[in-house]
């Protein structure tokens, strides 16, 4: 596994966010939505979803996507995102079917929490 940051893997020609985007929920629906448009765009994308097979044909659009297997509820797995790949947006789509809510995402929302340049919207 690279410790590059995406946008060194990804060779995109523009970045229209200012850094890696980073798409918590990525497996279906919304957030894979999420992430294809945003490598269109040109931004480096790491699809983050809980198993491979929901990463499985995620379309590349305009830049390289990086897919991560990995529970983000996980505070450790969310700091090392979080430094490894040092984002500039973070998008979490947790629970975007209808049914009862999880904690998906709560420990990237804990860590976003505590550094006050970067705070959950919505």
């Amino acid at each position: 596994m690279s410790t590059k940051p995406a946008s060194d893997i990804a060779g995109a020609a523009s970045d229209p966010v200012g850094g890696t985007t980073i798409v918590v929920g990525a497996s279906s629906g919304l957030g894979r939505g999420i992430a294809a448009a945003m490598a269109q765009a040109g931004a480096p994308v790491v699809a983050v979803a809980r198993t491979a097979s929901g990463l499985e044909g995620i379309p590349n659009g305009g830049a390289a996507i990086r897919l991560e297997v990995a529970d983000a509820t996980d505070t450790t797995v969310a700091a090392d995102f979080l430094d490894r790949y040092e984002p500039g947006v973070v998008i979490l789509v947790a629970d975007a079917n209808p049914g009862p809510a999880t904690a998906a995402g709560e420990g990237l929302f804990s860590l976003l929490g505590q550094d006050s340049n970067l705070q959950p919207s919505g």
